[in-house]
């Protein structure tokens, strides 16, 4: 008896139809992911607090590139009540929620005793806690609907220590455990949680730090394959734990760092 071979599915990859909230999505990572799920089907929430012309502006291209629907809510994600209304609106406007991309952060470092509480605590509320709240009120609708997609982006200062990062670190950390806890919390409900944690990305955000001298090159020589993140980059990986490609992986941590962690 002749043997079958397996169906191969060629729409593994296809998010037509999907909605997706990327919260930090008006530039960087988040700009990127954004473009990246658009084009393979996603209509696309950009979630920031950039000024309003420029989100509406990023989101009318999406439209115009990717011939999808896109929205641009400007909200500050550090806000529970920012969180709620955020996930009101992309409802009232798309009607459901398949993917949230919790992609918003910020980047404070110094010695840990030198740092004032200020920092501290807009790394925690940005990075930790922001990122719990919008878990927690996207949640509230995949649980009812029994499927939905989680994206945590992490980072490898998470996992490996940094000088100067500690709270950064701490809070990167804290995206890691979150994702690994609900996602055997909410495996029940066909939810997957997943995290992707890169290296260090050239953006807006590092461009700053990487001007310095001898910061780039220290960075590079770190990285196995020989050169700094770009945010498309992360495209794929998003694109793949978005996707059906990905119908198996939750709890995953899908690193991104040019071979750093292996080294």
């Amino acid at each position: 008896m002749k043997k079958m071979a397996p169906e191969i599915k060629h729409d593994l990859f296809d998010l037509s139809g999907r909605v997706a909230i990327v919260t930090g999505g008006q530039r960087g990572i988040g700009k990127a992911i954004a473009f990246g799920l658009a084009d393979c089907g996603a209509h696309v929430a950009l979630v920031d607090i950039a000024a309003e012309a420029d989100g509406r502006s990023t989101a009318r291209n999406i439209r115009n590139a990717a011939g999808v629907d896109s929205v641009y809510i400007n909200a500050d994600i550090s806000r529970p009540d920012a969180i709620r209304q955020m996930v009101e609106t992309v409802l009232a406007h798309f009607g459901s929620i398949d993917i949230l991309c919790n992609n918003a952060g910020i980047a404070r470092g110094g010695p840990l005793v030198s740092m004032a509480d200020k920092p501290i605590q807009d790394l925690l509320q940005v990075n930790l806690i922001g990122v719990v709240n919008a878990c927690r009120q996207v949640g509230k609708i995949f649980l009812q609907q029994r499927r939905g997609n989680v994206i945590n982006i992490a980072s490898t200062d998470g996992e490996a220590g940094t000088v100067n990062g500690a709270v950064y670190s701490a809070t990167k950390g804290g995206v890691i455990a979150l994702t690994r806890a609900l996602a055997i919390e909410w495996a029940p409900w066909n939810v997957r949680v997943n995290a992707i944690s890169p290296q260090v990305v050239q953006t807006e955000m590092t461009k700053r730090r990487l001007s310095k001298d001898g910061e780039h090159e220290k960075d590079v020589s770190r990285i196995p394959l020989g050169r700094l993140l770009l945010a498309e980059d992360l495209q794929g990986a998003a694109i793949f734990l978005a996707s059906d490609a990905s119908a198996m992986v939750t709890g995953h941590i899908l690193h991104v760092d040019g071979g750093y962690l292996a080294a």
